[in-house]
């Protein structure tokens, strides 16, 4: 009889279709339709972006109270101001206060509670890139652009975080675990790899540096939690969550990357990158591209999946005494159980790679694809 077993979640899909969402931060004037080819660097829509608000404490610049500013006001809501241009004055026993305009924009707001008024910057052209090559299958809204690209995509088994984008940046030599000292100024706005287990210490270094995301083999399990609970007060996906992009490709606890992902990622440096969830809930890196020459070979499902169990095939401890630990099956048969009676759990016999053989419950396995 077959004996089956889990297959590892990570894994690497090949040439996989994926749908990646451009959108423009306001309407405005699409350049491509359903059908278009487009490469990375084409435009494919325009709009006028909205300038940001600044806030000013008008009150506090004229002192008088925030009920009293109206009185004061040379420029109404709705007037467009140039920089240096008089907004407010009040003059007393001859000396006069006054508010200038530090920015070009249009005056939006006058609060008498606060004794705020709100400027907004004027609005700039804008113009969205592809980003990636593939073709459009769906524009909408006057904003949207949906692009179906060819990619090679690096499947995490967990991850966490809102959609990044960014270039892959390598600070560490292979076998070299990602330590905090490692990041520094240079590593803002990169998605960086470590092909050993990272901790909290290090994911709140990043965040300060400006690192946008963190592709990891482990984190101890405590470490997780804190920093869910610290960094994004218990919800990742809340508005309190100041998480980055975090892709896990082993687990919990002290395991080290399979040097097949450390391969493919190293090899991705200086390229630009998209962490996403994937459309089964799997956490993914997307690497679009019809030319890459992927170091790995076959095409696999993304789903998770149960594979016949044979001799000599590599396996991963996933629970109890040895978790982690990596070896090959030793005898791909079910060990029968010592005590008829008392069956137990399917035993498997397997050979760790510190030499030692030991017998595990068939669910304490998953199989490592080569």
């Amino acid at each position: 009889m077959t004996t089956f077993v889990r297959e590892s979640i990570s894994k690497n899909l090949i040439k996989a279709t994926y749908p990646i969402r451009r959108e423009l931060p306001a309407r405005g004037q699409l350049a491509v339709r359903p059908g278009d080819r487009v490469t990375a660097t084409q435009v494919i829509g325009q709009c006028k972006m909205p300038g940001d608000s600044e806030y000013f404490r008008l009150s506090s610049m004229l002192g008088v109270s925030p009920r009293q500013i109206q009185k004061y006001l040379r420029k109404q809501i709705g007037e467009h101001l140039r920089v240096n241009e008089e907004v407010a004055a009040r003059t007393f026993f001859g000396r006069k206060r006054s508010f200038r305009s530090p920015i070009d924009g249009t005056l939006t707001e006058i609060d008498d509670k606060t004794g705020q008024v709100i400027i907004q910057r004027n609005s700039i052209d804008f113009s969205l890139e592809a980003g990636f090559e593939g073709e459009i299958s769906r524009v909408e809204d006057s904003r949207m652009i949906d692009i179906n690209v060819v990619a090679t995509i690096l499947q995490g088994m967990m991850g966490i975080g809102l959609p990044v984008m960014g270039t892959i940046e390598t600070v560490t030599e292979a076998g070299e675990s990602l330590l905090s000292r490692h990041i520094d100024g240079g590593c803002c706005d990169h998605i960086l790899i470590s092909s050993g287990p990272i901790d909290y210490e290090l994911l709140k270094r990043a965040m300060a540096m400006g690192v946008r995301g963190i592709i990891a083999g482990s984190i101890p399990a405590r470490d997780f939690q804190d920093y869910i609970a610290k960094e994004c007060d218990g919800d990742v996906d809340g508005p309190k969550s100041k998480a980055i992009g975090l892709i896990l490709t082993e687990g919990f606890g002290k395991i080290r990357m399979r040097q097949q992902f450390w391969e493919f990622l190293s090899g991705l440096r200086g390229e630009l990158v998209l962490m996403n969830e994937l459309t089964n809930g799997k956490p993914g890196l997307i690497y679009p591209s019809e030319n890459y020459q992927v170091p790995l070979g076959g095409v696999h499902s993304s789903e998770r999946s149960f594979i016949p169990l044979k001799s000599r095939q590599r396996v991963r401890l996933i629970a109890g005494l040895h978790f982690g630990q990596e070896g090959v099956i030793a005898n791909e048969r079910i060990v029968a159980s010592e005590d008829p009676e008392e069956p137990g759990p399917d035993m498997i016999k397997v050979q760790l790679d510190g030499g030692a053989a030991v017998l595990v419950p068939r669910w304490n396995l998953e199989a490592i694809h080569l």
